[in-house]
């Protein structure tokens, strides 16, 4: 035995050198990894393809069968000998991989990846010769041809008769001949096998119920193909005519093709075998010109070299212009090669040209695989799938609800009306949804998307991306990568992703999440929420009222609207123009407001707010709070439930400042002090016992759940709420309310169903009607 290893690499190996190997040595062959070639012409080799898409062939094609001669002029007995072929174990290994098959019982496993067995090659073939300078002329029947079976595994061919004729080439006198039949029978085992090629006689091929793949027949036909019989079985399933030189006419509907026609000029036709077809999908052309046609359910086309004539009949048809059914396969059958230029397929018209410039006519089609080159591809009214693959691909989807892939390459592509989907996979895509709500993704490289009109979605994924949202409400996904969105009109959604992304509002209420990196976000017009990410970020929330979220921080914000600064850990230090409104973090807040009118929201923890100036809105959450309303009216809440936010809050022991203005402040749960300082304020303390100390100005003083204490209570204009609404007290009238009173060390108390509320160096006799709200 002699082993031949191959390497890592694309290799080439051989057994068949005769000053080294013999013939009749039953060799070892091991191709490793790469794309190999592999050739055994020994006997009974073992062949290991390894990884990697490989082509193992098999030269030798040998009978056991003998010829006996007793003829005159002959000086004796005469004998000649077909070798006979050996028995060989293949196992191509992983990859998409193609083995030639021949004679012996040989057993092939196919391994993982889509794996093609070939019978194309294999014959016992007719044809003269010399022989002890006498003429030679073999000649054979086949009646039938090779029985593959990808379901049970087997292939089984019955042999034929070989007539051998030894004759004068002058005369032509025939001097001896013999004759045997039975020759060239074999039995194949194999398992691992998506595709098959059947011999150039009458096969019968049969497929397997698998719906996960799809399924290949090839005819073998060359110039003379036999009368073949393919069923496909359930799935999806392929005929193929690839390897006919001439024309074939083939209808799904009438399950059978007539193949190897002869197609005049005026149309007429001549020759040509019937090929039954049984459970077939899908058509393959040869490479002159075919007439493929489908049949009421979803087929698929591929017509080849030629103009070629293609009807899909009813159901979503598919024409086809590659060989990326066989991965690899078509490499070893030499089907792969395609000039290097692209196709132009316009299904609305109904035409195409081919990678050869063929002009191919098209009815009854919906969806378009191009080339690997640089192809053109439009649509109709209807709904397509159309798909570029690689090559600098333009694809127009027309009318109708399309989908659109452009595949690798620098691709443009356009949806046209209705809602439709574009993906832009490798390399730099430009494509555009235009009318209707379309779903756009870039893919890899430095995409440019525009959504155009409608509510759009778009997705940048990996690159720099350009995304342009334009009329509608639109959402945006930079993605990785140094991303540009630009919401524009309408009420739109932005995230940049990864990378130093500059978001655009635009008009309308829209929301923006920067994301991780150094981003630039500019809210525009409307009401728009922004959600800070990790990085050196800027946010300008334009006109309208701003809400910047602060929920990834992990850690304490620090917080100053006036001088335009927001730092805190997870989110890096920010710069801040034209926010108003600040959603702070789970953790100690520090926030200050502007002179404008400012909500500012704590949340858990111990938070200190100052509204500063302007009417503003103060909620501290949970946690022991420090607020301070400043200037201007304010509101100001010490644990407020904040429940747009889906945040948890809780009560806290908070201390609240009105300042100056006509504030309201509300103390919540907890043991709370409130101050309204100058101004008519309104204190409510909530559950707990809290203290209220009102300062100037008319105050109100709400009659709430625990037991507080009001300080400083001026009879001239001060009140106290025992109207209901906010308040648990409904008193009419001071004799009511006398009922409820108790006095004690120069203060009062008033009780209600456990609850009270005592207000310090205040007696009953003191207090007038006008320092009640009664009902």
């Amino acid at each position: 035995m002699v082993l031949i290893r191959g390497t890592s690499g694309n290799d080439n190996l051989r057994d068949s050198d005769p000053d080294y190997i013999r013939r009749e040595t039953a060799n070892r062959i091991e191709g490793l990894a790469g794309n190999d070639t592999l050739e055994n012409s020994s006997d009974n080799d073992t062949i290991f393809g390894g990884a990697g898409d490989d082509v193992i062939t098999r030269s030798i094609i040998g009978e056991s069968e003998e010829f006996n001669f007793t003829a005159e002029n002959y000086t004796g007995p005469y004998t000649e000998k077909i070798i006979p072929a050996g028995t060989d174990i293949i196992n191509a290994g992983s990859g998409n991989d193609a083995i030639q098959a021949s004679g012996g019982d040989d057993s092939y496993d196919g391994g993982s990846g889509y794996d093609l067995l070939d019978y194309s090659s294999w014959s016992i073939g007719s044809g003269t010769g010399v022989v002890y300078y006498m003429a030679r002329r073999v000649t054979t029947s086949f009646p039938k041809g090779v029985t593959v079976d990808l379901g049970q595994g087997l292939a089984t061919f019955d042999g034929g008769t070989v007539t051998v004729e030894h004759y004068s080439s002058t005369t032509g006198k025939v001097y001896g001949s013999g004759t045997a039949s039975g020759v060239g029978r074999f039995s194949h085992s194999f398992v691992g096998f998506e595709a098959v090629v059947g011999s150039i006689y009458a096969d019968r091929l049969t497929g397997t119920d698998r719906t996960d793949v799809t399924e290949f027949f090839d005819t073998g036909g060359g110039t003379g193909a036999g009368k073949d019989r393919i069923n496909g079985g359930k799935g999806e399933d392929i005929a193929s005519f690839a390897t006919n030189y001439n024309g074939v006419v083939a209808d799904l509907s009438a399950r059978k093709a007539e193949v190897n026609l002869r197609v005049f000029d005026d149309g007429s036709t001549s020759g040509g075998e019937t090929v039954i077809l049984i459970g077939i999908e899908g058509l393959y052309g040869s490479i002159t010109a075919d007439v493929l046609r489908g049949d009421g359910g979803a087929n698929t086309f591929n017509g080849r070299a030629g103009d070629d004539t293609i009807e899909g009949g009813g159901g979503v048809d598919t024409v086809v212009y590659n060989m990326d059914v066989l991965p690899n396969a078509g490499r070893a059958l030499g089907l792969n090669f395609r000039p290097a230029t692209g196709v132009n397929v316009d299904l609305d018209d109904g035409s195409a040209t081919d990678e050869w410039g063929n002009t191919d006519s098209l009815s009854g089609i919906e969806n378009v695989e191009g080339s690997h080159n640089d192809d053109t591809i439009a649509g109709d009214d209807g709904r397509n799938m159309l798909m570029g693959l690689a090559g600098a691909d333009a694809i127009y989807g027309g009318g109708g609800l399309d989908a659109i892939y452009g595949g690798d390459g620098a691709d443009t592509m356009e949806g046209g009306a209705g809602g439709d989907k574009l993906w832009g996979d490798e390399d730099d895509d430009d494509m555009s949804g235009n009318a209707g709500d379309d779903l756009m993704e870039g893919g890899n490289g430095n995409d440019r998307l525009d959504g155009a009109a409608d509510n759009d979605r778009l997705r940048g994924q990996a690159g720099d991306d350009t995304l342009l949202g334009g009329k509608g409400e639109d959402t945006l996904d930079g993605g990785d990568g140094n991303d540009s969105l630009d919401g524009s009109k309408g009420d739109d959604t932005l995230e940049g992703g990864d990378g130093a992304d500059t978001l655009i509002g635009g008009a309308g209420d829209d929301s923006l999440i920067g994301g991780d990196g150094a981003d630039v976000v500019k809210a525009g017009g409307g009401g728009d929420r922004i959600i800070a990410g990790d990085g050196a970020d800027s946010y300008d929330g334009g006109s309208g009222k701003d809400y910047l979220n602060t929920s990834e921080a992990t850690g304490g914000l620090k917080l100053d609207l006036a001088a335009g600064t927001m730092n805190a850990k997870g989110l890096g230090a920010n710069t801040l123009k034209a926010i108003e409104n600040v959603y702070g973090t789970d953790f100690a807040d520090r926030m200050v407001g502007d002179g404008k009118d400012n909500r500012l929201y704590g949340f858990n923890k111990k938070d200190l707010i100052d509204g500063a100036g302007g009417n503003d809105t103060l909620l501290g959450g949970a946690g022991n709070d420090k607020i301070e309303g400043g200037a201007g009216d304010d509101k100001i809440d010490g644990d407020a439930e904040f429940e747009t936010t889906g945040r948890s809050t809780g009560s806290g022991r908070d201390t609240l400042f009105g300042d100056g203005g006509d504030d309201l402040i509300l103390g919540g749960g907890g043991n709370d002090n409130l101050f309204g300082g100058t101004g008519a304020d309104t204190l409510n303390g909530g559950d707990g016992e809290d203290v209220l100390n009102g300062g100037g100005g008319a105050d109100v003083f709400v009659f709430s759940r625990g037991s507080d204490t009001i300080r400083n209570f001026n009879l001239k204009e001060d009140v106290i709420d025992v109207a209901g609404g906010d308040s648990i007290a409904r008193f009419r009238n001071l004799e009511d309310l006398g009922a409820a009173v108790t006095e004690r060390r120069g203060n009062l108390t008033i009780e209600v169903g456990g609850h009270s509320l005592t207000i310090l160096g205040v007696s009953f006799e003191q207090l007038k009607p006008h320092n009640f709200d009664f009902l």
